[in-house]
């Protein structure tokens, strides 16, 4: 099955009162969180929990981490029916992204053939895809947890997208189709 487009009719309601709680619960989290400077463990830690809490992986058995991949950051792979979904690059809570506008493929070591990396520092999500073949990835999608509004249809889609039972149900997410329709990163 393939997503046609924005559509929240067709997220749960389950599913909606679940993103819902899970950003106004996280915001709370990754602000005090900031305030305290966090090390980009326990910031890897916040993002499996949202991970498990809100978008619904099992932080158990659908996440791994990979502490020792990279220097700077911890690597949290995320895998649904031991398939590889996407990675996930954490740094710290206070590091600043905005240096990182393309992610190198390779640095991945045994998980570059992801389509998809997202760079996080918990507050700031930017989502690279790479296409099969090449070894750079490009930005398709980026946003502040924090600016995110439990209100807004828009922000609890574009957690969606994200979401497992959106992987279930169609696959990884194409961020390519909302950029071409206009919608805002």
């Amino acid at each position: 099955m393939q997503d046609t487009g924005h559509n929240i009719n067709r997220i749960t309601v389950k599913l909606r009162i679940r993103l819902k709680k899970g950003i106004r619960k996280f915001k709370n989290v990754l602000t005090v969180s900031r305030q305290l400077g966090i090390n980009r463990y326990n910031t890897a830690t916040i993002v499996m929990d949202m991970e498990d809490v809100m978008l619904g992986y099992d932080k158990y058995s659908e996440i791994t981490s990979d502490y020792d991949l990279k220097e700077t950051s911890c690597v949290l792979v995320v895998q649904t029916e031991k398939k590889l979904a996407f990675v996930i690059e954490v740094y710290p809570i206070n590091f600043d992204l905005t240096t990182i506008n393309k992610v190198q493929a390779d640095e991945y070591g045994p998980y570059k053939d992801t389509g998809m990396v997202i760079v996080t520092n918990g507050i700031y999500w930017k989502i690279f895809k790479i296409n099969r073949g090449q070894s750079i990835g490009y930005l398709v999608r980026e946003f502040s947890f924090l600016d995110l509004n439990s209100k807004d249809p828009n922000d609890i889609y574009k957690l969606y997208r994200l979401c497992r039972e959106y992987l279930r149900d169609y696959g990884p997410p194409v961020f390519d189709d909302l950029e071409a329709k206009g919608e805002s990163r």
